[in-house]
Protein backbone atom coordinates (compact mmCIF):
# COMPACT_ATOMS: atom_id res chain seq x y z
CA UNK A 1 0.00 0.00 0.00
CA UNK A 2 1.40 3.40 -1.03
CA UNK A 3 1.40 6.62 0.90
CA UNK A 4 -1.97 7.97 1.92
CA UNK A 5 -2.74 11.23 0.14
CA UNK A 6 -4.29 14.04 2.17
CA UNK A 7 -5.99 17.22 1.01
CA UNK A 8 -5.56 19.74 3.82
CA UNK A 9 -7.79 22.81 3.68
CA UNK A 10 -6.64 25.71 5.82
CA UNK A 11 -3.07 24.54 5.30
CA UNK A 12 -1.70 28.05 5.81
CA UNK A 13 -3.61 28.52 9.08
CA UNK A 14 -2.43 28.11 12.69
CA UNK A 15 -3.20 24.40 12.96
CA UNK A 16 -2.49 23.71 9.29
CA UNK A 17 1.09 24.96 9.42
CA UNK A 18 1.83 22.66 12.37
CA UNK A 19 -0.12 19.73 10.92
CA UNK A 20 1.81 19.75 7.63
CA UNK A 21 5.18 18.61 9.04
CA UNK A 22 3.43 16.14 11.33
CA UNK A 23 1.67 14.50 8.38
CA UNK A 24 4.82 14.45 6.25
CA UNK A 25 6.92 12.93 9.05
CA UNK A 26 4.23 10.27 9.46
CA UNK A 27 4.42 9.24 5.81
CA UNK A 28 1.46 11.06 4.27
CA UNK A 29 1.53 12.93 0.98
CA UNK A 30 -0.07 16.35 1.46
CA UNK A 31 -1.79 18.82 -0.85
CA UNK A 32 -2.74 22.15 0.70
CA UNK A 33 -5.31 24.70 -0.36
CA UNK A 34 -5.25 28.46 -0.12
CA UNK A 35 -7.38 31.28 -1.50
CA UNK A 36 -4.29 33.01 -2.85
CA UNK A 37 -1.30 31.69 -4.71
CA UNK A 38 1.29 30.29 -2.28
CA UNK A 39 5.00 29.93 -2.92
CA UNK A 40 5.88 27.44 -0.21
CA UNK A 41 7.61 24.57 -1.96
CA UNK A 42 10.07 24.42 0.96
CA UNK A 43 7.28 22.92 3.06
CA UNK A 44 7.39 19.79 0.91
CA UNK A 45 3.78 19.84 -0.23
CA UNK A 46 1.84 20.82 -3.34
CA UNK A 47 -0.62 23.71 -3.18
CA UNK A 48 -3.89 24.30 -4.98
CA UNK A 49 -5.35 27.76 -5.28
CA UNK A 50 -8.97 27.38 -4.22
CA UNK A 51 -11.56 29.65 -2.60
CA UNK A 52 -13.64 27.17 -0.63
CA UNK A 53 -16.53 29.62 -0.30
CA UNK A 54 -16.83 29.72 -4.11
CA UNK A 55 -18.11 26.47 -5.62
CA UNK A 56 -16.82 27.39 -9.08
CA UNK A 57 -13.31 27.78 -7.69
CA UNK A 58 -13.49 24.43 -5.88
CA UNK A 59 -14.82 22.55 -8.90
CA UNK A 60 -12.30 23.77 -11.45
CA UNK A 61 -11.38 20.94 -13.81
CA UNK A 62 -7.65 21.15 -13.06
CA UNK A 63 -8.39 20.86 -9.33
CA UNK A 64 -10.52 17.77 -9.85
CA UNK A 65 -7.80 16.13 -11.92
CA UNK A 66 -5.12 16.77 -9.29
CA UNK A 67 -7.33 15.51 -6.47
CA UNK A 68 -8.56 12.34 -8.17
CA UNK A 69 -6.41 10.10 -5.96
CA UNK A 70 -7.09 11.75 -2.60
CA UNK A 71 -7.61 9.31 0.30
CA UNK A 72 -8.45 11.82 3.05
CA UNK A 73 -9.73 15.38 3.25
CA UNK A 74 -8.85 17.20 6.46
CA UNK A 75 -11.10 20.24 6.43
CA UNK A 76 -9.35 22.66 8.79
CA UNK A 77 -10.21 25.88 6.96
CA UNK A 78 -12.61 28.16 8.84
CA UNK A 79 -13.15 31.75 9.80
CA UNK A 80 -12.44 31.95 13.51
CA UNK A 81 -13.44 35.41 14.66
CA UNK A 82 -15.96 35.77 17.47
CA UNK A 83 -16.68 39.37 16.42
CA UNK A 84 -17.06 38.75 12.66
CA UNK A 85 -20.45 39.35 11.05
CA UNK A 86 -22.75 36.38 10.50
CA UNK A 87 -22.63 36.54 6.68
CA UNK A 88 -18.85 36.18 6.59
CA UNK A 89 -18.89 33.35 9.13
CA UNK A 90 -21.68 31.57 7.26
CA UNK A 91 -19.79 31.86 3.97
CA UNK A 92 -16.50 30.51 5.30
CA UNK A 93 -17.76 27.98 7.84
CA UNK A 94 -20.97 26.63 6.34
CA UNK A 95 -20.89 27.19 2.58
CA UNK A 96 -17.22 26.25 2.39
CA UNK A 97 -17.94 22.99 4.24
CA UNK A 98 -20.82 22.23 1.85
CA UNK A 99 -18.47 22.75 -1.12
CA UNK A 100 -15.80 20.49 0.41
CA UNK A 101 -18.45 17.82 0.96
CA UNK A 102 -19.58 18.14 -2.66
CA UNK A 103 -15.96 17.75 -3.75
CA UNK A 104 -15.67 14.56 -1.69
CA UNK A 105 -18.82 13.18 -3.32
CA UNK A 106 -17.73 13.70 -6.93
CA UNK A 107 -14.15 12.43 -6.70
CA UNK A 108 -13.65 8.98 -8.27
CA UNK A 109 -12.78 7.45 -4.89
CA UNK A 110 -14.82 9.01 -2.09
CA UNK A 111 -12.24 10.09 0.50
CA UNK A 112 -12.54 10.03 4.26
CA UNK A 113 -13.71 13.46 5.42
CA UNK A 114 -12.30 14.77 8.70
CA UNK A 115 -13.89 18.01 9.91
CA UNK A 116 -12.13 20.27 12.37
CA UNK A 117 -15.00 21.32 14.61
CA UNK A 118 -14.96 23.02 18.01
CA UNK A 119 -16.17 22.48 21.55
CA UNK A 120 -18.06 25.76 21.04
CA UNK A 121 -20.84 23.67 19.46
CA UNK A 122 -21.89 22.87 23.03
CA UNK A 123 -23.19 26.44 23.25
CA UNK A 124 -24.74 27.43 26.57
CA UNK A 125 -25.11 23.87 27.87
CA UNK A 126 -24.22 23.16 31.47
CA UNK A 127 -22.86 19.97 32.92
CA UNK A 128 -20.88 17.50 30.81
CA UNK A 129 -20.89 17.45 27.01
CA UNK A 130 -19.86 14.05 25.65
CA UNK A 131 -18.58 13.06 22.23
CA UNK A 132 -21.91 11.31 21.57
CA UNK A 133 -23.89 14.51 22.21
CA UNK A 134 -24.71 17.14 19.62
CA UNK A 135 -28.10 18.82 19.42
CA UNK A 136 -29.16 19.24 23.03
CA UNK A 137 -31.30 22.33 22.45
CA UNK A 138 -28.38 24.63 23.25
CA UNK A 139 -28.23 28.24 22.10
CA UNK A 140 -25.18 30.23 21.03
CA UNK A 141 -23.79 33.58 22.09
CA UNK A 142 -21.90 34.18 18.84
CA UNK A 143 -22.16 33.33 15.15
CA UNK A 144 -18.85 31.49 15.09
CA UNK A 145 -20.28 28.78 17.35
CA UNK A 146 -23.61 28.61 15.52
CA UNK A 147 -21.99 28.31 12.08
CA UNK A 148 -19.61 25.60 13.26
CA UNK A 149 -22.63 23.77 14.69
CA UNK A 150 -24.30 24.00 11.26
CA UNK A 151 -21.16 22.70 9.54
CA UNK A 152 -20.93 19.75 11.91
CA UNK A 153 -24.62 19.00 11.41
CA UNK A 154 -24.08 18.71 7.64
CA UNK A 155 -21.14 16.33 8.01
CA UNK A 156 -22.99 14.20 10.56
CA UNK A 157 -25.90 13.84 8.12
CA UNK A 158 -23.82 13.03 5.02
CA UNK A 159 -24.35 9.29 4.83
CA UNK A 160 -23.37 9.35 1.14
CA UNK A 161 -19.82 10.07 2.36
CA UNK A 162 -19.31 6.68 4.01
CA UNK A 163 -16.32 7.52 6.23
CA UNK A 164 -16.32 10.68 8.37
CA UNK A 165 -14.64 11.92 11.51
CA UNK A 166 -15.28 15.09 13.50
CA UNK A 167 -12.64 16.54 15.78
CA UNK A 168 -13.95 19.04 18.32
CA UNK A 169 -10.96 21.10 19.29
CA UNK A 170 -10.53 23.01 22.50
CA UNK A 171 -8.84 26.43 22.54
CA UNK A 172 -5.61 26.18 20.57
CA UNK A 173 -2.67 27.86 22.28
CA UNK A 174 1.00 28.16 21.40
CA UNK A 175 3.27 25.21 20.80
CA UNK A 176 4.42 23.31 23.88
CA UNK A 177 7.93 23.40 22.38
CA UNK A 178 8.46 27.15 22.07
CA UNK A 179 5.09 28.79 22.83
CA UNK A 180 4.71 30.06 19.27
CA UNK A 181 1.32 31.28 18.08
CA UNK A 182 0.41 33.82 15.39
CA UNK A 183 -2.46 35.56 17.13
CA UNK A 184 -4.10 36.78 20.32
CA UNK A 185 -6.99 34.55 21.30
CA UNK A 186 -8.70 33.06 24.33
CA UNK A 187 -6.51 33.39 27.46
CA UNK A 188 -4.11 35.71 25.65
CA UNK A 189 -6.64 38.56 26.02
CA UNK A 190 -6.32 38.27 29.80
CA UNK A 191 -2.56 38.09 29.53
CA UNK A 192 -2.48 41.20 27.33
CA UNK A 193 -4.43 43.08 30.01
CA UNK A 194 -1.97 42.07 32.73
CA UNK A 195 1.00 42.76 30.45
CA UNK A 196 -0.28 46.29 29.88
CA UNK A 197 -0.38 47.10 33.61
CA UNK A 198 2.79 45.35 34.79
CA UNK A 199 4.76 48.61 34.98
CA UNK A 200 2.41 49.67 37.77
CA UNK A 201 2.96 46.51 39.80
CA UNK A 202 4.06 48.34 42.95
CA UNK A 203 0.81 50.29 43.10
CA UNK A 204 -1.24 47.22 42.08
CA UNK A 205 0.43 44.98 44.67
CA UNK A 206 -0.12 47.61 47.34
CA UNK A 207 -3.85 47.59 46.58
CA UNK A 208 -3.88 43.85 47.39
CA UNK A 209 -7.02 43.01 45.37
CA UNK A 210 -7.83 42.87 41.66
CA UNK A 211 -11.38 42.29 40.34
CA UNK A 212 -11.54 40.38 37.05
CA UNK A 213 -14.55 39.20 35.00
CA UNK A 214 -14.87 35.43 35.35
CA UNK A 215 -16.75 32.72 37.21
CA UNK A 216 -14.99 30.57 39.80
CA UNK A 217 -16.42 27.40 38.23
CA UNK A 218 -15.36 28.31 34.71
CA UNK A 219 -12.69 26.24 32.99
CA UNK A 220 -10.89 26.67 29.68
CA UNK A 221 -9.90 23.65 27.61
CA UNK A 222 -6.46 24.60 26.31
CA UNK A 223 -4.63 22.50 23.73
CA UNK A 224 -1.07 23.29 22.59
CA UNK A 225 -1.24 23.36 18.80
CA UNK A 226 1.47 20.71 18.35
CA UNK A 227 -0.55 18.25 20.45
CA UNK A 228 -3.66 19.04 18.43
CA UNK A 229 -1.70 18.16 15.27
CA UNK A 230 -0.54 14.86 16.78
CA UNK A 231 -4.12 14.00 17.75
CA UNK A 232 -5.50 14.76 14.28
CA UNK A 233 -2.82 12.68 12.57
CA UNK A 234 -3.55 9.71 14.83
CA UNK A 235 -7.32 10.00 14.26
CA UNK A 236 -7.17 10.06 10.47
CA UNK A 237 -4.70 7.18 10.42
CA UNK A 238 -7.02 5.07 12.57
CA UNK A 239 -10.34 6.06 11.00
CA UNK A 240 -9.80 6.82 7.30
CA UNK A 241 -11.26 3.47 6.31
CA UNK A 242 -13.94 3.11 8.99
CA UNK A 243 -17.54 3.65 7.96
CA UNK A 244 -19.97 5.95 9.74
CA UNK A 245 -19.25 9.14 11.65
CA UNK A 246 -16.87 9.21 14.60
CA UNK A 247 -16.60 12.20 16.95
CA UNK A 248 -13.66 13.01 19.18
CA UNK A 249 -12.95 15.70 21.74
CA UNK A 250 -9.38 17.02 21.66
CA UNK A 251 -9.57 19.20 24.73
CA UNK A 252 -6.25 19.14 26.59
CA UNK A 253 -5.55 17.96 30.12
CA UNK A 254 -8.51 16.23 31.82
CA UNK A 255 -11.06 18.61 33.27
CA UNK A 256 -9.56 21.64 31.57
CA UNK A 257 -7.80 24.46 33.36
CA UNK A 258 -9.72 26.70 35.72
CA UNK A 259 -9.75 30.37 34.76
CA UNK A 260 -8.48 31.17 38.25
CA UNK A 261 -5.51 28.84 37.76
CA UNK A 262 -4.69 30.52 34.45
CA UNK A 263 -4.92 34.00 35.97
CA UNK A 264 -2.78 32.94 38.94
CA UNK A 265 -0.06 31.70 36.59
CA UNK A 266 -0.18 34.97 34.67
CA UNK A 267 0.03 37.04 37.86
CA UNK A 268 3.05 35.01 38.95
CA UNK A 269 4.63 35.55 35.53
CA UNK A 270 4.35 39.32 35.98
CA UNK A 271 5.26 39.30 39.68
CA UNK A 272 1.84 40.58 40.67
CA UNK A 273 0.95 39.46 44.18
CA UNK A 274 -2.65 40.68 44.39
CA UNK A 275 -5.58 38.49 45.31
CA UNK A 276 -8.00 38.12 42.40
CA UNK A 277 -11.71 38.62 42.99
CA UNK A 278 -14.04 36.90 40.51
CA UNK A 279 -16.74 39.29 39.28
CA UNK A 280 -19.86 37.46 37.98
CA UNK A 281 -20.96 37.96 34.40
CA UNK A 282 -24.12 39.87 35.30
CA UNK A 283 -22.05 42.63 36.93
CA UNK A 284 -19.76 43.20 33.94
CA UNK A 285 -21.22 45.32 31.10
CA UNK A 286 -19.85 44.53 27.66
CA UNK A 287 -18.44 48.05 27.33
CA UNK A 288 -16.27 47.44 30.40
CA UNK A 289 -14.77 44.34 28.80
CA UNK A 290 -14.11 46.18 25.55
CA UNK A 291 -12.42 49.00 27.49
CA UNK A 292 -10.11 46.35 29.00
CA UNK A 293 -9.26 44.97 25.56
CA UNK A 294 -11.30 41.79 26.07
CA UNK A 295 -13.88 40.99 23.34
CA UNK A 296 -17.38 40.97 24.82
CA UNK A 297 -18.02 37.67 23.01
CA UNK A 298 -15.40 36.05 25.24
CA UNK A 299 -17.53 36.65 28.33
CA UNK A 300 -19.60 33.52 27.81
CA UNK A 301 -16.50 31.33 27.71
CA UNK A 302 -15.21 32.75 31.01
CA UNK A 303 -18.52 32.23 32.76
CA UNK A 304 -19.77 28.76 31.85
CA UNK A 305 -20.04 25.63 33.95
CA UNK A 306 -19.25 23.02 31.34
CA UNK A 307 -17.01 19.99 31.12
CA UNK A 308 -16.09 17.92 28.08
CA UNK A 309 -15.92 14.13 28.16
CA UNK A 310 -13.14 12.86 25.86
CA UNK A 311 -13.38 9.20 26.86
CA UNK A 312 -13.87 7.95 23.28
CA UNK A 313 -10.73 9.73 22.12
CA UNK A 314 -8.79 8.43 25.14
CA UNK A 315 -10.05 4.89 24.52
CA UNK A 316 -9.36 4.81 20.79
CA UNK A 317 -6.13 6.80 20.50
CA UNK A 318 -3.37 5.01 22.35
CA UNK A 319 0.09 6.26 23.40
CA UNK A 320 -1.07 9.84 23.71
CA UNK A 321 -1.26 12.19 26.67
CA UNK A 322 -1.44 15.95 27.01
CA UNK A 323 1.13 18.09 28.79
CA UNK A 324 0.03 19.82 31.97
CA UNK A 325 -0.68 23.55 31.83
CA UNK A 326 2.25 24.28 34.14
CA UNK A 327 4.58 22.44 31.75
CA UNK A 328 4.05 24.90 28.90
CA UNK A 329 2.48 28.03 30.39
CA UNK A 330 5.73 29.97 30.85
CA UNK A 331 6.71 29.32 27.24
CA UNK A 332 3.25 30.45 26.18
CA UNK A 333 3.42 33.65 28.25
CA UNK A 334 6.99 34.52 27.23
CA UNK A 335 6.30 34.10 23.52
CA UNK A 336 3.24 36.34 23.79
CA UNK A 337 5.26 38.99 25.63
CA UNK A 338 7.88 39.08 22.90
CA UNK A 339 5.87 38.58 19.71
CA UNK A 340 2.21 39.38 20.37
CA UNK A 341 2.41 42.33 22.75
CA UNK A 342 5.86 43.69 21.90
CA UNK A 343 8.98 43.64 24.03
CA UNK A 344 8.52 43.74 27.75
CA UNK A 345 7.89 40.35 29.27
CA UNK A 346 8.15 39.69 32.96
CA UNK A 347 10.82 41.31 35.04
Amino acid sequence: MGKLKVLLTGASGFLGQVLIPRLLESGFTVIGTSRRSVNAGHLGIDWIQMDLSDQTSVMREDNLEELAGIDIIVHAAALYDLAADHDALYRHNVLATAHVMHLARILPKTPHLCLMSTIAVAGDMKGTFSEAMFDEGQSFSDSYASTKFAAEQMVRSAKDIPSRSIVRLGILVGSSIDGSTPKIDGPYYLQRLLHSIQDYRKVINFSRFMPLPFDEKSRLFLVPVDYAAIAVEKIIRLYHQKSGVHVFHVTGEPGGVSVRRIISAMLNHYNLTVEVIAVPERFVPNKVLVSLGIPSELKAYMNRELNFDDSEFARRVQDFSYPRFQDYSNLMFTFADQYLFGEGGSS
